[in-house]
């Protein structure tokens, strides 16, 4: 049978009582930009802190936590009065939040080439929790439908408040934030996300020009801190490419003396060969390097073996 011009009123109306312990979110810590084709089972999946990692790595995740200031921008709701005073809703304002990081010029930089217009979801993380959305089937969890995320122009240091950098998101559906917002607990997660979530940190690889034989030098520093040197990577953290093909290094050491790493190549080096560096994941087949907690990622550029 099918209903015409049916509409059941009791649809998504909830009991208005409370448990006696509530979960309370906290402050507003920032957003992760997720891929809009993320989602995640709720009666098979697992949250925890590696599984977060694991989907930063694969570039999946993209953390913008650390907000030091937070302002609620949603516009008021558009109503209509009726010429004896009565109102009605004609429209809520979609959600629109300022997130301020206290970050410097260089995350300006990172959070403008994310200015974009519907293109990825967004989990809202606060100091306590992390708010997802529920499916219309109750089935998955994923990330808001992101609308606008825009980074405005950096504010300086004007001598009353320090150098900042404000990114505004705008959801592009009221009624996810509004009726299929769940909240998942630090204490659920095992971690708390908007303090103990890396970032891919974007690292330069100056490769020395090689010569023949199977060594090669280079310094590794960060592209945000050229005075910044990156330490304790290993062998499993690289890959050599030896004209097109990929190899693992024999071994990698590094100098605190000349603040270079080392490479012993597998395959000895001839004369105009070609060999880049780079930093990568080999169990994962990811071009994006974990070491300690932390995610590097970078290839150098080519050189020519003389």
């Amino acid at each position: 049978m099918i209903d015409l011009n049916a509409k059941s009123c009791l649809d998504d109306k909830k009991g208005t009582g409370l448990a006696a312990c509530i979960v309370e979110l906290g402050f507003p810590r920032g957003f992760i930009r997720t891929n809009r084709s993320w989602s995640e089972v709720i009666s098979s999946g697992t949250l925890d802190k590696e599984y977060f990692v694991k989907e930063v790595q694969k570039m999946n995740f993209v953390p913008f936590i650390g907000a030091a200031d937070f302002a609620s921008n949603t516009a008021e709701a558009t109503t209509q009065e009726s010429a004896n005073g009565l109102l009605r809703t004609i429209r809520n304002g979609k959600p629109m939040m300022d997130f301020t990081y206290w970050k410097g010029y260089p995350f300006h930089k990172i959070a403008s080439s994310y200015n974009s217009y519907a293109n990825g979801d967004v989990i809202l993380v606060f100091e306590n929790a992390i708010l997802v959305v529920e499916s219309l089937a109750g089935d998955t969890i994923s990330g808001f439908k992101l609308g606008m995320q825009n980074a405005s122009t950096f504010s300086f240091n004007d001598g009353t408040n320090g150098e900042q950098v404000t990114v505004g998101i705008q959801l592009q559906d009221e009624n996810e934030f509004n009726l299929r917002g769940q909240i998942i607990t630090n204490e659920t997660l095992g971690f708390n996300v908007g303090e103990d979530l890396p970032s891919i940190i974007d690292s330069v690889i100056t490769l020395e020009t090689p010569s023949v034989g199977t060594a090669l030098n280079a310094s590794i520093v960060a592209e945000t801190n050229s005075a910044f040197n990156i330490k304790g990577l290993l062998a499993s953290n690289f890959r050599i490419i030896i004209e097109g093909a990929a190899e693992a290094p024999a071994s990698v050491t590094y100098s605190d003396v000349t603040n270079k790493y080392v490479f012993v190549t597998t395959t000895t080096l001839s004369s105009t060969d070609t060999v880049q560096i780079e930093l990568y994941d080999s169990d994962e087949s990811l071009n994006v390097a974990v070491v300690e907690d932390q995610l590097y990622n970078g290839i150098s550029a080519v050189g020519t073996v003389s």
